[in-house]
């Protein structure tokens, strides 16, 4: 019996442990998106709100140039950016990257996409993206903690959940990505759909 106890006890422990580790989704579809005011990593002034006046806005939260996943997917929204802008979508993506590393970035991919560095990851805490890179996160977190170190500048190893909002021009979220697995992300023809 005290075998069974220690059992659930340490198995208890562990799903809390790991459940613990990503934040849960906050936002969803029909909720109002919370507005940030920033600047590009071109110096410019970005509002959300503002931008809002325009286009419709798709905020794309990605972990930092180290990252293969995320630098796939960079591309992907570079090869379809016309696409996604005839559907009145206008591409925002933040990381925790510092502006330097972030630039090189936006060298590889369209002048379309609006890169912005959350360096003290402000707005991924706004969306409830973040959370700390560790051994619960990630199997191979001692080398991605390094890659963390040395794009961020901080030994926080802060990340955000590769989430995506498509936001409406009247400021409500239209559609969420929002998976805590690294490899998923959010599919461009899905995008598209929901600009429409």
């Amino acid at each position: 019996m005290k075998t069974r106890i220690a059992l659930f006890i340490l198995i208890t422990t562990f799903l809390m442990a790991f459940t613990n580790s990503f934040p849960i989704q906050k936002y969803h579809i029909g909720d109002t998106a919370p507005s940030f005011v920033t600047s590009d990593v071109k110096g410019n002034e970005f509002n959300l709100y503002k931008e809002l006046e325009n286009s419709k806005v798709v905020l794309i939260f990605y972990r930092g140039v180290w990252c293969p996943y995320c630098n796939q997917h960079v591309q992907e929204l570079t090869k379809n950016i016309d696409e996604i802008q005839d559907a009145g979508g206008k591409v925002v993506l933040v990381t925790p990257d510092q502006p330097s590393f972030v630039k090189d970035m936006q060298k590889n991919s369209s002048e379309k996409i609006t890169f912005i560095s959350d360096n003290d990851h402000k707005i991924m805490d706004l969306y409830d993206v973040t959370f700390e890179l560790n051994e619960m996160t990630s199997a191979k977190w001692n080398k991605q903690r390094e890659n963390v170190k040395k794009t961020t500048g901080k030994e926080d190893y802060l990340l955000p959940i590769p989430a995506t909002f498509v936001i409406g021009k009247d400021r409500v979220i239209n559609w969420v990505h929002f998976v805590s697995d690294y490899k998923e992300r959010s599919d461009i023809n899905d995008i598209i759909k929901n600009l429409k």
